[in-house]
């Protein structure tokens, strides 16, 4: 058992009253005994104003402030200069930010699932602080690698409290890909410009948003928590390579982004880190492009994706995505990964439980979800998840409340996993959820304003 343990239980039997004199060991005996401030070489009687206003004088202030305007000293206008925006915006804080306590039971190791206020353990793995009794543990007393569960070496007691703190890593300054408001956006049939929103945390019908600059079906859709960009997809006759994006927090109709290099179709897989948006899979090709999201432009070539196909469902933390299923003429159910801030060629990840793809795709900081999607024969109903720091096979999660295909990706608030559904290969305006930390069959969520398929779907801040 740690020494910071040892300590921490020790300081739970100490109260106020033990600990209110100031200690110092005895320079003969080597017991502790009491000491006075008075007793200290040189010390003033009483530090009162006059005292300190000799000790931190005007000369002394003026050699410690920075020497900019002819040596002036650093006014407020200056240091508005220094601390500007972009200052700022690299110092945004961490995202995700969130603190967990559980009330321990003897012998307990494991912590997991709900906390004592209700809210489900989920962490970027390096991105936690592990608190036993309020005293931090260091990494050898405890793992912490799967992203929903802290495991203790040393079992706790009764009535202990283990408390966590955890933040996102990555994603920018302070940007994130997941936010309060979804939005559904183009589709067919016919081919669609809406854009319809929702309130992530509060099921119900959407409202309209505005619309994209162009008509388009199986547009790929992503965010930066700020900007939701809609790129390519198909209309009328014809691929379109041009990107739309909106301000997610502002209603209003879709602006050009620029172009992507290759235009796709029929399902495209997405991702964002809050700094890179990806764009992967073409039907005879296995192309990923990215764009830099707060920087309207054209797409650059990022690498490849391990095999050919479409439709594609693309999940990712921040810093890792995956992109699962494919059609290449078949039905596949690869995982591929990428490191979204390294561009370069996916690597093998694992398998969906079953072969399909065009389904729906959202996730949180640590667990991604494949919903639904066209199987080799007939459409499927099943939620597939993976912990995305983690490389292995899917596990089954529950069901959708019908077979769903070509349903274009899904939001998500890091909470709530929301994606439009087909029924079965009908068009619908059917919405649905689940809550991404708890393995269940997805709710019905509400109703999108038309009854189309198709469609891109991503989320951000709604303020």
């Amino acid at each position: 058992m740690s020494r910071s343990r040892l300590i921490g239980d020790l300081a739970k039997s100490l109260d106020s009253s033990a600990v209110g004199t100031f200690l110092s060991k005895g320079a003969s005996d080597g017991n502790f005994r009491t000491i006075l401030y008075g007793d200290l070489s040189g010390a003033p009687t009483a530090l009162d104003s006059s005292l300190s206003s000799q000790l931190v004088d005007s000369a002394y202030v003026q050699l410690r402030q920075t020497s900019v305007g002819g040596g002036s000293g650093l006014d407020s206008a200056q240091t508005i200069a220094i601390l500007d925006s972009n200052y700022m915006a690299n110092r945004g804080g961490y995202p995700g930010l969130g603190i967990y306590h559980f009330d321990a039971t003897a012998g307990q190791t494991v912590f997991q699932e709900s906390d004592a206020s209700g809210s489900v353990l989920s962490y970027t793995e390096n991105g936690i602080i592990v608190f036993y009794n309020g005293v931090r543990l260091p990494k050898a007393d405890y793992t912490a690698t799967d992203g929903t569960s802290v495991t203790l070496v040393d079992s706790a007691d009764s009535a202990d409290v283990i408390s966590i703190v955890k933040w996102g890593l990555g994603g920018g300054a302070g940007a994130t890909w997941y936010g309060d408001r979804g939005l559904i956006g183009g589709g067919t049939y016919p081919t669609q410009a809406t854009i319809d929103y929702f309130t992530i945390a509060s099921p119900g019908n959407a409202t309209d948003f505005g619309d994209l600059g162009v008509s388009r079906e199986d547009p790929g859709a992503t965010s930066d928590g700020t900007y939701g960009i809609f790129a390519s997809g198909y209309s009328g006759s014809s691929i379109v390579v041009s990107i739309d994006y909106v301000t997610i927090a502002t209603p209003s109709n879709g602006s050009d982004f620029g172009d992507l290099i290759t235009g796709r179709q029929y399902g495209i897989g997405t991702a964002c880190d809050g700094t890179y948006g990806l764009f992967a899979g073409v039907f005879t090709g296995n192309e990923i492009e990215y764009v830099v999201t707060a920087t309207p432009g054209n797409g650059t070539d990022f690498g490849d994706l391990t095999a050919n196909g479409r439709g594609a469902g693309g999940v990712n933390d921040a810093t890792r995505a995956c992109f699962g299923g494919r059609d290449d003429g078949s039905r596949s159910n690869i995982i591929d990964y990428v490191t979204i801030a390294s561009p370069g060629n996916a690597t093998d990840f694992g398998d969906l439980t079953a072969a399909r793809s065009n389904g729906g795709a959202f996730g949180d900081t640590t667990r991604g979800c494949f919903a639904g999607g066209q199987a080799i024969s007939g459409y499927s109903d099943v939620i597939d998840y993976i912990t995305i720091q983690t490389t292995s096979n899917a596990t089954d999660f529950g069901d959708l409340t019908g077979p769903g295909g070509y349903m274009g990706g899904g939001m998500s608030d890091a909470t709530y996993g929301v994606t439009a559904r087909m029924n079965g290969g009908n068009y619908a305006n059917n919405v649905e959820y689940v809550t991404i930390q708890t393995t269940s069959n997805a709710t019905d969520f509400g109703d999108r304003s038309n009854t189309y398929s198709n469609v891109g779907q991503c989320a951000g801040a709604g303020s």
